[in-house]
């Protein structure tokens, strides 16, 4: 059995005008990514053409030829790392990056081995500045779910606030198996690339700036009896957000971390008037 409140004095909307909405959404997205896919094929096919044109009968250029490339051949052989898919775990600190919650938010307390995100990244556009170097940005969506360690939820009130919702008072007859927060947001990042040569393989770093627009949140509570409690709402979530990101990796494989410097809720209308800062860290597998 599934319910879309948790208690009958909440306001929560209809689940069919949120999934109108969220598919609205999911179709905008997708126009969008097309749109920066087609806009940007036509130039990456010309260059290709160019550069068959330039490599002989007998296939491409030896390296001392590929030494003395003009630098327009040298920067459109460069190629970032952004698009493809991202698994790792999410938290967040309080302020002085403090892991630590304080106590009269403690129901904010995470499980961290299974608060994880997702992350799809696309509509990649390279920009180079030499073969190796250059910069990097495209679209991504990031799924954020944060698995709460307590017998409880968070729950936004009649006067606005985020309070916990505490199982043992609203459901004192049912054994909770698993409470989560979940958010979703579009991103857009702005990375500077290094790539060294290792033989014929690649190390590659980059790092830059990174913004974001929330599409939805909800949050879950399930019991073991296979009841689920779910909620739609704002959650006093910031609209927009930014951080930093960087990552590591050896050719289609990196480690990445993101930091965003804007609290997870709105200042002062968060859990307790305290401000969290999101992060993540994972590992990611990029497409060529």
């Amino acid at each position: 059995m599934s319910r879309s409140n948790f208690y009958a004095d909440l306001y929560v909307p209809a689940i069919e005008t949120i999934k109108i909405s969220a598919m609205k959404r999911i179709l905008l997205i997708m126009m969008l990514g097309a749109v920066i896919f087609l806009g940007f094929s036509p130039v990456v096919s010309a260059e290709n053409k160019a550069l068959k044109q330039v490599d002989g009968p007998e296939g491409p250029a030896c390296d001392e030829d590929e030494k003395r490339d003009s630098p327009a051949k040298k920067r459109s052989h460069f190629k970032g790392h952004w698009g493809g898919f991202e698994i790792g775990l999410n938290n967040y600190f309080t302020e002085n990056y403090d892991f630590s919650i304080p106590a009269e938010i403690d129901y904010m307390s995470l499980h961290s081995g299974k608060s994880r995100n997702i992350n799809l990244n696309f509509g990649q556009l390279s920009i180079g500045l030499a073969r190796h170097v250059g910069f990097v940005t495209g679209l991504g969506i990031g799924w954020n779910n944060y698995m709460f360690s307590g017998d409880n939820n968070i729950i936004k009130n009649d006067a606005g606030d985020i309070v916990e919702l505490e199982r043992e008072i609203y459901y004192p007859d049912q054994t909770l198996k698993k409470s989560k927060f979940s958010t979703f947001y579009l991103k857009l990042p702005v990375l500077f690339e290094v790539q060294i040569p290792t033989d014929h393989q690649r190390l590659n770093i980059s790092a830059g700036p990174v913004g974001a627009l929330k599409l939805g949140s909800y949050s879950v509570m399930r019991f073991d009896n296979d009841d689920k409690i779910k909620s739609d709402d704002d959650f006093n979530l910031n609209l927009f957000r930014y951080g930093v990101t960087a990552r590591i990796g050896y050719e289609n494989f990196n480690i990445y971390g993101t930091y965003y410097f804007t609290p997870l809720f709105k200042t002062n209308m968060g859990p307790g008037g305290v401000d969290l800062y999101p992060f993540e860290i994972g590992i990611a597998f990029s497409i060529d």
